[in-house]
């Protein structure tokens, strides 16, 4: 994450001359709204403060990280040590909340590239879901990196690392979609972790839905042999992805971004509850839109004849279900009588 500067109160202050505690006094006057960093070696301490209160404190040091108030205390501790800088940034108050909101976040979605979908139609998808969090945005011919911070969905800042100098504001996120249109770039998605709430507790999957899970199991890892045989790992699942996106606004489910459905290392993992004809309705047009994508590459120009003979087995095993599922409409030349 790379945090914004809109406004540089102090930079660059040693901590020989500089005390922390009589500084996060004097902000507190001032209801100061923003955060204080201290960098020294292997060290990045960052205490938010919002009217001047310390909202949280992030310290990361070598390989552990930690917040809250052991943070807030190892970072005046440390401050009290030689050659640290301490720099202050000032922040709107609702920036400086989501900040302190995200010291604890998690991965929605890691490494998700530029050829699956574009930056601005991901931000679109975030938005419609009223997504807090940010997206981490590496452009890796450019060796550049960026953040783009969401509240509700809407885009609050986006900061850019360039060569050392970090840039933020409206045309930052400009540049941002034009860099990943054009070179190229890989997206991660990071939600903010929110307290559990008491929910109605759901039921668990019964043994209907692990049997219709199973199958569908066995005929994606059929359809992923046959595909990345001739071409190399990866080529299947990366197709599957893109028709997932394209598909998405009909069966949100298969939304990467809503993180119920995911084929990987030949595993499903699927914590959705769409009914199981919705579901099988849209893996089934999914296949299918997968499958046609990927004949029109020279390598799997006889893809449909490679999976009509690799799928004898699967339907020995599982012919009524692949009926019932949908696939035989979806992919008569594949999965037909």
């Amino acid at each position: 994450m790379i945090f914004p500067r809109e406004r540089a109160v102090y930079e660059h202050l040693n901590t020989s001359f500089t005390q922390l505690d009589a500084m996060l006094n004097e902000l507190k006057a001032d209801l100061f709204s923003g955060y204080v960093r201290l960098t020294a070696r292997d060290y990045d301490g960052l205490v938010l403060l919002d009217g001047g209160h310390v909202l949280n404190a992030i310290e990361e040091a070598k390989s552990r990280r930690r917040t809250g108030v052991k943070a807030l205390d190892g970072t005046l501790a440390k401050s009290r040590e030689r050659d640290g800088m301490i720099s202050v940034f000032q922040l709107s108050t609702e920036m400086t909340q989501l900040l302190a909101d995200l010291s604890s976040s998690q991965v929605l979605y890691k490494d998700l590239t530029s050829d699956l979908t574009s930056l601005d139609r991901l931000i679109a998808s975030l938005r419609s879901r009223r997504h807090t969090g940010f997206i981490d945005v590496q452009i890796p011919g450019r060796h550049e990196t960026a953040t783009i911070f969401l509240r509700e969905g809407d885009v609050l800042e986006a900061t850019l690392s360039r060569q050392g100098n970090i840039s933020d504001g409206p045309k930052v996120l400009d540049e941002l979609i034009r860099l990943a249109a054009s070179d190229g770039a890989l997206f991660t998605v990071h939600s903010a972790q929110v307290a559990p709430q008491e929910t109605e507790a759901q039921p668990p999957q019964g043994p209907d839905r692990q049997e219709q899970l199973s199958v569908w199991l066995d005929i994606l890892k059929a359809v992923e042999t046959s595909v990345d045989t001739p071409t190399k790992p990866g080529t299947f699942v990366t197709a599957l992805k893109r028709a997932c996106i394209e598909l998405a606004d009909t069966y949100p489910f298969l939304d990467p971004f809503a993180a119920e459905f995911e084929y990987r290392d030949g595993q499903i993992r699927y914590d959705g509850q769409a009914p199981a004809a919705d579901l099988n309705q849209g893996l089934s047009r999914c296949l299918a839109q997968c499958v046609r994508a990927l004949t029109g590459q020279p390598a799997l120009k006889d893809l449909p004849a490679r999976l009509s003979s690799a799928v004898g087995g699967l339907k020995k095993r599982h012919g009524a279900r692949m009926a019932e599922y949908g696939l035989t409409e979806a992919l008569p030349d594949v999965f037909g009588a």
